[in-house]
């Protein structure tokens, strides 16, 4: 077990940063106070091209309400999770990113493209305010074939069962 993941697993444990950690850290906003839209940067790509889109949280309350925020450019697979089909419905295979990030397969959960999962902290968003990320969804995905794919992100925090919180986008690969 290299140095890392010892380090890890040690301030999992003392500040309760597994996943779902986030609660204690960060209240949850209360219901219905975020929009969440989901855009495509481009809705056509290549085969084995990278697939972005932009998650854009919106505050739609009268009052500030809590917000976690990661210390890393491309959140995806940190902050919010996401599910994509492919054009007959079915579920898209993760790919090793999204594997690493939960330590599944992986005895090297921790490479230098992994971010330290829960490195963040809480924020005020205000009232009207939002916050848009670029989030790399074909890293988290197996997206290689020629198709179709509809993305949407998700939230599997409360019941284990994906709900979904944003709208579906379709991306094409011919």
């Amino acid at each position: 077990m290299t140095r890392y993941r010892l380090l890890l697993i040690v301030l999992q444990a003392v500040f309760g940063l597994a996943a779902g950690g986030q609660s204690s850290l960060c209240p949850t906003a209360p219901e219905k106070t975020l929009a969440y839209e989901l855009t495509l940067v481009h809705s056509q790509v290549k085969a084995d091209d990278k697939v972005f889109v932009h998650l854009t949280v919106k505050n739609v309350s009268s009052t500030a309400v809590p917000l976690w925020v990661e210390n890393t450019n491309d959140p995806g697979g940190l902050n919010y999770q996401f599910e994509v089909r492919d054009s007959q419905g079915a579920l898209v295979p993760e790919a090793h990113f999204s594997r690493a990030l939960r330590g599944v397969e992986d005895p090297h959960f921790l490479t230098s493209e992994t971010p330290l999962n829960r490195s963040g902290g809480c924020i005020d968003l205000g009232a009207g305010q939002s916050r848009t990320y670029t989030i790399d969804v074909s890293r988290l995905y197996q997206m290689t074939s020629p198709g179709a794919y509809t993305i949407v992100a998700v939230d599997r925090k409360s019941t284990g069962l994906a709900t979904a919180l944003s709208n579906p986008v379709t991306v094409t690969a011919p």
